[in-house]
């Protein structure tokens, strides 16, 4: 794949309480892409995993759009596409648990790739959630929900090991910004957080490039650039950095 074509190299993401927010939002934006046909980002596609959850269990919608500019200097971005986002907060706890079962585990279970036990774990506990929000199953699994809860009982093991991972420690360099630099050793199990400035976005490109490059022999470090709205907001958005799966947890007991 060529990289111009990737969808979600750049993106963003809300995460809004319930399922029927997600298509408020999406409603908005479908109008406002009527509305501003041309005017604003032209509108590629829909892929609604709500009404259709992929085979790993995902659920959400994500919309891909091309990005169009009349600003001369800024023309050699036109038509490369960005993918946003939208998810339900139970949706997002499940990708959540995901992610950082993969950080953990060396796995690729967030692109369908490894341990069949996981798999099928995170599979039948996404057909819970729909169930809870009243939504389509997963592809494979039980549409009976005491079928469901007596195979889940056999996943102990992934579930004692779920409750195991605990929130890693923290080294805070600065609370102060709207982008912040996250850097996780899921060996050592310790987080560094740097904030930054609005005016100060390039400095912090250039230190997200070098952490990168460091890091690139190293598959225990991970290296992301975040924009918020406030220290406060990014765990709320990125729990899987802070190791923080206790929703997901939470709501795993309940189905049980």
């Amino acid at each position: 794949m060529q990289l111009s074509q990737m969808q979600d190299i750049g993106g963003c993401r809300a995460v809004v309480r319930s399922t029927s927010q997600v298509y408020r939002l999406l409603d908005v934006y479908m109008k406002a892409t009527a509305k501003n046909a041309r005017r604003c980002g032209e509108f590629v596609e829909k892929y609604d995993y709500i009404s259709a959850p992929k085979i790993s269990g995902y659920r959400g919608i994500h919309l891909v759009y091309k990005y169009r500019t009349e600003a001369a200097q800024l023309k050699m971005y036109d038509g490369l596409r960005i993918e946003i986002q939208l998810r339900s907060e139970i949706q997002h706890a499940w990708a959540t648990a995901v992610e950082t079962v993969d950080a953990f585990t060396k796995q690729a279970l967030k692109s369908n790739v490894g341990k069949d036990s996981w798999k099928r774990f995170f599979a039948l506990v996404s057909t819970g959630f729909a169930a809870l929000e009243g939504g389509p199953i997963v592809p494979g699994t039980h549409s009976d929900i005491a079928q469901l809860k007596q195979e889940l009982q056999g996943f102990k093991k992934e579930i004692t090991l779920l409750e195991g991972f605990h929130k890693a420690t923290e080294t805070i360099q600065n609370k102060e910004g709207e982008v912040f630099l996250l850097q996780l050793d899921t060996e050592k199990r310790l987080l560094r957080t740097k904030g930054y400035s609005r005016d100060s976005l390039a400095i912090a490109q250039n230190e997200y490039l070098e952490a990168e490059k460091t890091n690139k022999d190293n598959p225990s470090i991970q290296s992301v650039l975040v924009s918020v709205e406030s220290f406060k907001s990014l765990r709320k958005a990125f729990p899987n950095y802070f190791m923080d799966i206790s929703v997901f947890v939470k709501l795993v007991k309940s189905l049980l």
